[in-house]
């Protein structure tokens, strides 16, 4: 057998030392209020329930369509969900207008409080919103108003499964995908 090697452990100067320590100090500053404010829309799905933190939209809203509303004059189009257009009819009826009256009947005058995520393309504000710590996007896909947008967000994918089980709201009959009938129905 050959002779065992021994490896020396030098000392870390005083020097080394403090940079170590700098650098965890660093790493600690810039972690910190990732922990704090909780998880970004591309966690927002793990989560089994959200209720609003510090939302910069409160105040009386009404619905403008099923996954839109005005809120201080601001125009607000609720994460996560693609409803039926105002104009569109499915096996069940005027699903689109259904969708609307659903999403008044959720606010129904009472406070409204928004999580801003993003602005789409015509200008609105895309954002998480909740009546008494009900969210209204879950809401609406729950009662078969509205499909998960998939394009966006796989937020409300089990919302709608359990929405298809229950044949709620358009699910009890035949319907064409919001999306789709958008395409068919370009408005002029």
């Amino acid at each position: 057998m050959g002779k065992a090697t021994r490896i020396r452990a030098r000392r870390l100067s005083r020097l080394e030392i403090g940079l170590i320590g700098v650098a965890f100090v660093a790493v600690a500053v810039i972690v910190s209020p990732l922990s704090i404010q909780g998880p970004g829309p591309a966690r927002a799905a793990a989560v089994e329930t959200r209720a609003p933190t510090t939302a910069a939209l409160t105040g009386p809203a009404t619905a403008r369509d099923g996954d839109g509303l005005r809120l201080n004059g601001e125009r607000i189009r609720l994460q996560g969900v693609d409803a039926f257009e105002l104009h569109q009819t499915c096996g069940t009826g005027p699903c689109g207008r259904a969708a609307k009256d659903a999403l008044d009947r959720l606010i129904a005058g009472r406070h409204v409080a928004c999580e801003p995520v993003d602005t789409d393309r015509y200008g609105r504000t895309i954002a998480y919103c909740f009546v008494d710590g009900i969210d209204l996007g879950e809401q609406m896909v729950l009662q078969g108003h509205a499909l998960a947008f998939r394009r966006y967000s796989t937020e409300y994918v089990d919302e709608e499964a359990t929405a298809r089980r229950n044949r709620a709201g358009a699910w009890a009959g035949t319907f064409e995908n919001p999306a789709d009938w958008r395409r068919a129905n370009p408005r002029g």
